[in-house]
């Protein structure tokens, strides 16, 4: 009876501190193509202590990193348990880091191309994850010098500052034929001047 106790005590301090298999990567590097989504990852063995959980998180930059709990600093580690922009998991299975992180993360239509091209068109197409998180972010449609480009407010902090720049909220929202974006971009700045006019008349 006490070698049957001993052996279960042993096993479960086996499984205590085994390894676990988490994905590492950031997507920062232009070499994981796919830690942005989160699909297809390798997973490597995390050292088999008590801290060997996985981690997610939203680095300074707006980059997803993941990878074991054991990598980051005492700060970064403490950071994690409180911070949204982190998240812990175990898996006996492994690799319990993956897939889109934040899950709520926007998506918007990128591409860029003349106004003949299929860029300028009203996109039917899925739209794809931005490769920057900001929980702020927007779609934009911008339009000049005979080019339309489409993409995510977060890696086009300038976009403001061009005169045609059309920003949007939601999910794949910058998907419309690009003269419709210009066209209701340039009636409200229209309704605003006028306003503006008639105000300057009336005082």
């Amino acid at each position: 009876m006490l070698k049957q106790i001993l052996l279960i005590f042993i096993v479960g301090i086996s499984y205590g501190v085994s390894a676990n298999r988490c994905a590492v990567c950031t997507s920062n590097n232009a070499i994981d193509t796919n830690c942005l989504n989160g699909v297809n990852l390798l997973l490597r063995d995390c050292p088999a202590n008590n801290n060997n959980n996985c981690f997610s998180r939203i680095e300074p930059d707006g980059s997803v990193r993941r990878g074991c709990l054991s990598e980051l600093s005492q700060g970064e580690n403490l950071n994690c348990v409180s911070d949204p922009s982190c998240t812990i998991c175990n898996n006996a299975d492994g690799g319990c880091n993956v897939g889109i992180f934040p899950g709520h993360r926007l998506k918007c239509h990128t591409c860029q191309g003349s106004v003949n091209s299929t860029c300028a068109e009203e996109i039917s197409g899925p739209p794809s994850v931005c490769d920057l998180f900001d929980p702020n972010d927007q779609c934009y449609t911008v339009v000049g010098d005979d080019r339309v480009q489409r993409g995510c407010r977060s890696s086009f902090a300038s976009c403001q500052e061009r005169g045609t720049c059309r920003l949007c909220d939601g999910h794949g929202c910058n998907y419309k034929h690009y003269n419709s974006s210009v066209k209701n971009y340039l009636s409200v700045q229209s309704i605003i001047v006028i306003l503006i006019a008639f105000c300057l008349v009336g005082y």
